[in-house]
């Protein structure tokens, strides 16, 4: 049985509000890479810039934990309004991304990975 402060302290609460997918966009297959830093590693950020993507989250998060663990990991988003957009975000989660070709910086490359 709930008490009334915790009910109330539950309602100013809310709802928590999931990141909003983009609407509409071309697919995009990527190889994904960890950037040269470990320390700026935002691996949530990451995994949410992917959902956003329409990437199913589950997918997104084993993708990130691969290449935190150093492999090279090859798979499609399926709505990406942006590329730059996406490539930038990516980059600032300490990730390398290439997309269709576009580079986003030169790295060795380990054993491809698909999810």
């Amino acid at each position: 049985m709930m008490t009334s402060a915790l009910r109330a302290k539950f309602e100013r609460l809310g709802r928590v509000k999931e990141d909003d997918r983009v609407l509409s966009g071309s697919p995009e297959t990527v190889t994904l890479r960890l950037g040269p830093d470990l320390g700026a590693v935002k691996s949530i950020s990451a995994v949410r810039a992917f959902h956003r993507r329409h990437v199913p989250t589950i997918k997104a998060k084993r993708a990130v934990e691969a290449a935190i663990e150093g492999l090279t990991v090859t798979f499609v988003a399926p709505m990406v309004e942006d590329l730059p957009l996406l490539l930038r975000e990516v980059e600032e989660c300490g990730f390398l991304l290439e997309a269709n070709g576009s580079k986003a910086v030169e790295a060795p490359t380990a054993a491809k990975v698909p999810v």
